[in-house]
This record gives structure tokens, C-alpha cells and sequence, in this order.
């Protein structure tokens, strides 16, 4: 038995849908794929890494973000978030929500 194709999203689709979701998704190429929560152990690790950069950075006028910070792949075809995030300069964001980087 063959399966239905499945509809593909827009990236303004995506961003419409994840903006209004409870749960975190991310995007490849059209679709959308919910993520798994994180061990106990897992978020540990990321607020030490998190810390320890930011400690590192502050210096150099960085800013250093954890878990929520949703990221855009160069190639736009991958929105993910990333345990651990560090912008050094100016932000950029993919649109005016300055919600995704």
C-alpha cells in the first residue's frame, strides 16, 4: 500500500505554525519534525557550556544564548535550535520577529 505524499511547508508556513506551537519543531526542506525534551543531565551540560562562554566572550561584545534561540541554516533550508548559540557583532534575524537568527 502506497503512503500519501506528504504536503510540504513554506518557510512562512513553518514560522506561522512553530510561532503559535507549545512544543519546539524543526524544519528541513519543507517539513516539519518535533523535537525531544532534554535529560536532566543534558541541561546541565548546556548551562555549563552556556556559562562558560559567555564568561569567555563577554570581552569581545558577545552575546551567548541557550535552547530557545531558533537558528536558520545560510542555505535556508534548516531552522533548528542549537543547545548553545554565541552572536559576536551585529545580530542578524531572518525577519522582523527577531525571533530566528
Amino acid at each position: 500500500m502506497a503512503s500519501e505524499p506528504h504536503q510540504r511547508l513554506s518557510i512562512q508556513e513553518y514560522l506561522a505554525l512553530e510561532r503559535q506551537a507549545e512544543e519546539r519543531h524543526e524544519y528541513l526542506d519543507g517539513e516539519m519534525f518535533a523535537m525531544a525534551g532534554a535529560s536532566r543531565k543534558h541541561n546541565r551540560i548546556v548551562l555549563n557550556l552556556g556559562s562558560g562562554l559567555d564568561s569567555a566572550l563577554e570581552e569581545r561584545g558577545c552575546d551567548v544564548f541557550v535552547t530557545e534561540m531558533r537558528v536558520l541554516t545560510p542555505d535556508s533550508k534548516f531552522f533548528t535550535y542549537p543547545d548553545v548559540v554565541a552572536v559576536c557583532g551585529e545580530p542578524r534575524f531572518a525577519d522582523a520577529e527577531v525571533d530566528t537568527s
